[in-house]
């Protein structure tokens, strides 16, 4: 005799039942997936709106600002010289009397942080090969006629030096807006045409002349 193998029948009810159950989970896991890609493409959306609502009251908020303060402004005139040293290719440096120089330029702050300045500076070597360029600065008052500062010089033409710079500026006041100026300064120039065996550059200058202000 044949004997058959036992058959489980599934009533067609929990098979439905089942699928229904399937279909339900992967309904709510796309769901869910696309409230959260849409809540990542909405953080992106928020933070732009936040940036620009704070770009905007900044906007807004600088007129006030710039009302409210009174920029000064003084003009420098200084000749000066110093000396100069360069890399003699041997791993020694030789120090020269540095080319006569003129420098003229503006500083500029405000009436609410005077111990604060900001300044900029054409110079003009005087001898020759005289170089041209112009020297950044920052200046911070110790005082009211005392300060030091940090510079950023590039010598553009005929050839090149570009470096960074420490010194100190010394007023002393002939009146309400005239004075007397005394600076000193070194600077490193490791950048350009005008060195000597591509080595550094050293400037340790003074000067003196006037300052008015405007």
């Amino acid at each position: 005799m044949t004997y058959l193998s036992p058959v489980t029948l599934v009533p067609q009810s929990a098979a439905s039942g089942r699928g229904e159950a399937q279909t339900t989970g992967a309904r709510r896991a796309r769901s869910t997936g696309l409230r959260e890609a849409r809540s990542r493409r909405k953080l992106p959306r928020a933070s732009k709106a936040l940036l620009g609502f704070m770009l905007a009251m900044a906007w807004l908020a600088v007129p006030s600002v710039a009302s409210a303060q009174q920029w000064l402004a003084d003009g420098v005139v200084t000749l000066g010289s110093g000396a100069e040293g360069a890399d003699t290719g041997n791993g020694s440096l030789e120090w020269q009397r540095a080319r006569l120089r003129v420098t003229a330029g503006i500083d500029l702050m405000n009436d609410e942080q005077i111990a604060h300045s900001w300044g900029l500076r054409g110079i003009a070597e005087l001898e020759k090969s005289a170089l041209v360029g112009a020297e950044a600065r920052y200046t911070r008052w110790l005082g009211a006629n005392f300060g030091g500062y940090i510079s950023a010089t590039a010598m553009i033409a005929p050839k090149t030096l570009v470096g960074m710079g420490i010194g100190a500026n010394l007023i002393i006041p002939m009146g309400k807006r005239f004075g007397i100026v005394i600076d000193g300064s070194f600077s490193a120039l490791p950048l350009g045409t005008d060195r000597a065996n591509d080595g550094v550059v050293l400037w340790a200058l003074a000067g003196a002349g006037v300052r008015l202000r405007f």
